[in-house]
């Protein structure tokens, strides 16, 4: 699998693709020292090499990196079926192309090996996932039956998720219904816009805290 950026801004490489990527910082190191990141069409010569903006940085993931998994992972509760973690900020739930190398998604492959089995391949046990820079409770399968039903419950939105979120200035209401299609930002990979082509959500917000540049809000 390759991944392509193109930098909008002056920075190390790592932390660009850090920020623009579902890769650990782990995974990027040693993809950069494989020689398998490419900048302008030349690889990359170390992880702090700064980029400028426009240059094109190739990422190729087809060398599965040695698998290291000592995160030390916060159960909340564990039964036959399922499993509910804690995630802590910047953790990577899932890695790619079989690759999970310093991942939540790895790290419970070693402490429950049954998961390897359950759901996708590519990401076994995940029912959903959240952003490397989010931090809250996660539930994993550990049946290939609670895998079914949850993924069936999370599709028919039986399942709520809250969030607490921090944003910058003040919305217009401090309670609200928001209803659009989004899509995933082409210009950045992490960030997300709205779109008729894109999949429905709705996301409805409360007011917690006014700062004064700041709103603390409940999702």
């Amino acid at each position: 699998m390759k991944i392509k950026l193109v930098a909008n801004r002056k920075v190390r490489l790592d932390k660009y693709i850090s920020d623009n990527s579902d890769l650990s910082r782990e995974q990027i190191n040693k993809i950069i020292e494989q020689k398998n990141c490419l900048v302008d069409g030349s690889p990359a010569l170390k992880k702090s090499q700064m980029i400028d903006i426009d240059n094109t940085i190739i990422i190729d993931t087809k060398d599965n990196l040695e698998q290291n998994n000592d995160l030390i992972l916060d159960y909340e509760y564990i039964d036959e079926d399922i499993i509910v973690l804690n995630k802590q900020k910047n953790t990577i739930t899932h890695g790619i192309n079989n690759n999970h190398s310093g991942t939540i998604n790895g790290a419970l492959i070693r402490d429950y090996p049954e998961i390897k089995t359950i759901g996708d391949l590519e990401r076994p046990g995940v029912v959903h996932r959240l952003d490397k820079g989010t931090s809250g409770l996660m539930i994993f399968s550990r049946s290939q039956k609670s895998y079914d039903v949850l993924k069936n419950m999370i599709k028919n939105r039986k399942i709520s998720r809250n969030y607490t979120a921090l944003i910058l200035g003040k919305p217009k209401s401090s309670k609200a219904i928001i209803e659009a299609p989004i899509i995933r930002d082409p210009n950045n990979p992490l960030k997300r816009k709205v779109s008729q082509k894109g999949k429905y959500s709705k996301t409805m917000y409360t007011t917690l805290k006014n700062f004064t540049k700041y709103t603390l809000l409940e999702v």
